[in-house]
């Protein structure tokens, strides 16, 4: 299993990266106090669990991880008190090192690790789209009338890449500008809605 942890409390960070690593069955692909390099470590090393301190966590930082995460591979587990119940899961600042280690087996078991690859595989999305998943999910946030800053901050890939990821959606989809997309996308559910 292969785990990232987020504290803006550097030692609570290390703590943890070094309690799940010397676990022996999780790899820690890293340890990160900043939101958008601790999403850029793990969707790079393929992270299925991102393991967040809540003690000092900002709302903004809990906005963006939830963001990040509906187009990432990964889970996001609390550890310690947390009002915002949208996390996949969380744990308790007094738990036993063995119930942490229990929730991210859970957790891990739940999440599908994204496969090795250099370019993605087309998969049909709908009936006239021929996009990769990561394209379709920048095309539904293109369709939300995201701006490409804004998709990279909430998806931790970079802006360029974003910027990349919009032209290919543009392109095959043959439309010529955002509003295109988000028609096409919106005809797309409709028909969905039919069958």
């Amino acid at each position: 299993m292969r785990v990232s942890v987020f504290s803006r409390e550097a030692i609570i960070g290390a703590s943890l990266g070094s309690l799940l690593a010397h676990e022996g069955k999780i790899s820690v692909v890293g340890v990160e106090s900043n939101p958008s390099r601790c999403v850029s470590i793990s969707n790079e090393g393929r992270a299925q669990v991102i393991v967040i301190d809540t003690s000092s966590l900002e709302c903004a930082d809990c906005d963006f991880f939830l963001g990040a995460r509906t187009v990432g591979q990964f889970k996001l587990l609390a550890v310690g008190t947390l009002e915002n119940q949208a996390f996949d899961a969380s744990v308790e600042k007094n738990a036993t090192p063995q119930e942490l280690f229990d929730k991210i087996r859970i957790l891990a078991g739940k999440s599908k690790p994204a496969p090795l690859m250099i370019r993605e595989r087309g998969v049909q999305y709908g009936r006239r789209m021929d996009l990769t998943q990561r394209e379709y999910d920048v095309a539904v946030l293109i369709s939300r009338g995201y701006s490409n800053r804004r998709i990279a901050e909430h998806s931790g890939l970079g802006e360029q890449t974003v910027k990349n990821y919009a032209s290919t959606v543009l392109r095959k989809l043959r439309c010529d500008n955002r509003v295109q997309v988000a028609l096409k996308l919106a005809d797309l559910e409709e028909l969905r809605g039919k069958d």
